[in-house]
């Protein structure tokens, strides 16, 4: 979750915690900052043990209107930091803990209800605001997914909404225009904001353009005219600041990447924006990403061999490729980066390039590169199901079977196994067990794509073209970029 160690702020805003059996109160704003670091250091270890729920309300005011026993003491306790209010934060922590509703309101299978958070405690450093507002997005994604198994109707799972996405949104809004939110608090933001802006239906979300939302250079904080009331930034404008106070959040690069790919408009935006950085190695990981998304394969394997072998490969950022591509370009400084290539031995970068050349068509160097890698480090599964449609193509039946027994003997609950296998039934003509595997896969992974994809192809050889069809269509709902599930399709 990349949460590090965090000081509380030492504002003294009062704010009590369950930080002793016997309820002391807290007189000193030294006091209440190391209370407000105890719940922020238990928050961290509920989220740590998948207790999500727990963990969002371990940082959150009681809700006024909470039919909560606990909530009896009322916010003003909270906030006075009387005894009361250790016990009602103990007893909606175990309310939490126990899978009891956190907010009351809504029947049996209302998602909203269930999820109703309280206000963040005042008082709260930047990485307990974003222990609260991932820990509560996190929560909802979990809701988000259940529903989603118990929807048969495709169109219907497309409905499904995180229900807590309006009130993070809200909340983070101030401590962004404060400049109170660090790098992760500005991710888990921009994370929001994102899923707000896929949604059909955003809750009255309004966005601003990325000059509206600059960030001010008057002591951090933005002020309260940074963009007119009731709007959010962009965003990857967002997301970009995140990366700019820490190019290593590589879940960042990631979502800032999927707003590149689905809205060519904003290429230019992110390219003048992430220029300060445009040396920097996370900015070619992020390249290469975007191209291989893209399809823009040439592209890809020139910033990688530039990664690997330094500047005797050619950069296609300086030829200008990467504007063509869709992705993000560099400056000419870049040539003087890493002039001995310091990703040499990297093995994501090398099942990339071989990934690269997957889909360029040139299996016999794609599975060069895998051999290379599985002989460096037999016990990574990461792309070796992409090996397995090189063997499979290759009808290497063979090895394809040797890869399918090192793979269950490394890990045979990895959805990455079970698409080996189902290849490797596949190649047999064993159709149904294949089926079977990549059933297995989705059953671990329900976004894992090749599944999908290898699954609708297994149909098709069993004739059973209405399974086939709904399995091409949950690869394109996953990845509507994916041209071999439209072919299928």
């Amino acid at each position: 979750t990349g949460t590090g160690t965090g000081t509380g702020t030492g504002t003294g805003t009062g704010t009590a915690a369950a930080a002793s059996a016997g309820g002391n109160n807290f007189a000193t704003s030294g006091q209440e900052s190391e209370a407000t670091n105890d719940l922020e250091l238990l928050a961290k270890s509920l989220l740590e043990c998948g207790e999500l729920r727990a963990a969002a309300s371990a940082l959150s005011s009681l809700p006024i209107s909470s039919n909560d026993p606990s909530s009896a003491a009322g916010p003003a306790n909270a906030i006075n930091g009387g005894a009361s209010s250790t016990a009602a934060k103990a007893a909606r922590a175990a309310v939490a803990i126990g899978g009891g509703r956190i907010g009351g309101g809504g029947g049996t299978g209302d998602s909203s209800g269930d999820l109703v958070m309280g206000p963040p405690l005042p008082g709260l450093s930047a990485l307990g605001t974003y222990l609260r507002a991932y820990s509560l997005y996190m929560a909802g994604e979990k809701r988000r997914e259940e529903e989603m198994v118990e929807l048969r109707d495709p169109l219907d799972r497309g409905t499904s909404r995180n229900a807590v996405l309006p009130q993070l949104a809200s909340e983070l809004y101030i401590p962004y225009v404060e400049g109170a939110l660090d790098a992760f608090g500005l991710y888990i933001y921009g994370v929001v904001l994102k899923a707000l802006r896929s949604s059909s239906s955003p809750a009255g979300l309004t966005t601003r353009s990325p000059t509206s939302v600059m960030r001010h250079d008057d002591g951090g904080g933005r002020g309260s005219d940074a963009f007119p009331p009731g709007g959010h930034p962009s965003a990857h404008t967002v997301l970009i600041e995140s990366v700019l106070l820490y190019p290593y959040n590589w879940s960042a690069w990631l979502d800032l990447s999927g707003l590149c790919i689905d809205d060519p408009a904003i290429h230019p935006d992110v390219e003048d924006r992430l220029r300060p950085i445009s040396g920097h190695w996370m900015y070619h990981f992020f390249c290469v990403h975007v191209f291989l998304e893209n399809q823009a394969n040439e592209n890809a394997v020139s910033v990688i061999e530039r990664l690997v072998n330094g500047n005797s490969a050619r950069d296609p950022f300086v030829a200008g490729g990467a504007a063509a591509a869709g992705g993000a370009s560099g400056d000419a400084e870049i040539q003087q980066q890493h002039p001995d290539g310091m990703f040499g031995r990297s093995p994501y970068l090398q099942s990339q390039l071989a990934v690269a050349q997957y889909n360029l068509r040139d299996f016999d160097e794609a599975e060069a590169h895998f051999v290379a890698l599985s002989e460096r480090y037999p016990d990574r599964l990461d792309q070796m199901d992409v090996y397995s449609n090189i063997l499979y193509v290759k009808e290497d039946r063979v090895t394809l079977s040797a890869l399918a027994h090192r793979a269950v003997r490394v890990d045979k609950y990895r959805p990455e196994t079970c698409c080996i296998v189902g290849n490797y039934y596949s190649l047999r003509g064993r159709h149904e067990r294949a089926v079977t595997y990549f059933q297995r896969a989705l059953k671990l992974d329900p976004a894992y794509l090749s599944a999908w994809t290898l699954m609708g192809h297994e149909y098709v050889e069993m004739k059973n073209t209405p399974a086939a069809v709904e399995a091409y269509r949950r690869a394109v709902d996953i990845n509507p970029r994916d041209y071999r599930a439209w072919y299928g399709l």
